[in-house]
């Protein structure tokens, strides 16, 4: 009969403390892993987001300048092409400087690639990323569609 109420406080004690630390450790590890996790992945792509507008923002800005330069005459329009590709060459940004801009017209045709000169001036309608999409298509269709 002993050993009988042993086995019986045994699960008693179980379902007593280890079962409610058990439910609560489940609880707040998928309060992590649903909640807090998402939440922050998306805080951190909203501020990627905000900052690669930002970057482009000021991109477009300088290129704005550039052509007023041409429209003033203070440049004839090859040299302020040239000095705007090469002020968006130049831009890094970052945490470790390594991302970057790069230029395309409406064909998708290279304009400027910072770190794939061998690209420049090249048609890019059949360029595949590792995942076999036509990523240069399609930003022309995003810009198309969107503006």
């Amino acid at each position: 009969m002993k050993q009988l109420s042993g086995k019986r406080s045994k699960r008693l004690f179980i379902l007593k403390i280890d079962l409610p630390a058990l439910l609560a450790f489940a609880f707040f590890a998928g309060l992590i892993f649903f909640y807090l996790i998402p939440g922050f992945e998306k805080v951190m792509m909203d501020r990627k987001r905000e900052m690669i507008h930002e970057i482009t923002s000021s991109a477009y800005s300088l290129l704005e300048y550039y052509h007023s330069l041409e429209t003033r005459g203070t440049l004839v329009r090859d040299e302020a092409e040239e000095q705007a590709r090469s002020a968006i060459n130049t831009i890094r940004y970052g945490e470790e400087r390594k991302d970057y801009l790069w230029i395309t017209d409406m064909f998708p045709r290279m304009i400027v690639h910072p770190y794939r000169p061998d690209l420049n001036g090249k048609d890019l309608t059949d360029f595949r990323d590792s995942k076999g999409k036509t990523i240069f298509v399609e930003f022309v269709k995003a810009v198309s569609t969107t503006g």
